[in-house]
């Protein structure tokens, strides 16, 4: 019982500090974070297509 009751009460005190944190990252920051993860993905899948396109020709020639 002591125990469980000690884990709750850790890991509410670790979820206050994340809050804590994500409230004081200022918000430029997180956008730009998601933008270059949104700019690497789209990447990432016009390579993919590219390589696609390329062995689509590959089977009509």
């Amino acid at each position: 019982m002591y125990s469980g009751k000690l884990n709750n009460s850790i890991l509410y005190a670790n979820f206050i500090l994340c809050m804590i944190y994500f409230v004081s990252v200022p918000g430029n920051c997180i956008v730009r974070l998601i933008f270059s993860f949104d700019l690497e993905a789209r990447g990432t899948y016009q390579n993919d297509n590219y390589v696609f396109e390329e062995q689509m020709d590959d089977i009509f020639q």
